[in-house]
């Protein structure tokens, strides 16, 4: 029984464990001005956030995993997570705009 009780303590800490990091950073421009409001994903999972208004990002990932950094009037940008726990990006602005805005606008009459 204890041989047995030996064998499986070898198999459960044997087997190997992804553990997730907290990864963090800074989301910058061209200029170095940091851009709040950049949505930071892990892909292929639903775990994400998005950069305050200083541009810094905290969010958990595998060491294997990759994040995406999406932001409106910028270009995509993506980064292997690796060993490292602390990642800096510099956005870079897209040549690509809008096609068309299209405004709506209602009214109230009130009777009197």
């Amino acid at each position: 029984m204890k041989k047995l009780l030996i064998i499986l303590a070898f198999v459960i800490f044997a087997i190997p464990v992804s553990a997730q990091i907290k990864v963090t950073g800074t989301v910058t421009d061209n200029n170095g001005a940091p851009v709040p409001g950049v949505s930071v994903f892990v892909e292929g999972t639903m775990n994400a956030t998005s950069t305050d208004l200083d541009g810094y990002y905290a969010i958990q990932a595998k060491d294997s995993d990759n994040l995406l950094f999406s932001c409106i009037g910028y270009e995509n940008v993506i980064r292997a997570v690796g060993k490292g726990g602390v990642i800096n990006v510099v956005m870079t602005e897209s040549l690509e705009s809008l096609e068309g805005v299209v405004v709506t606008g209602y009214q109230t009459i009130s009777k009197e």
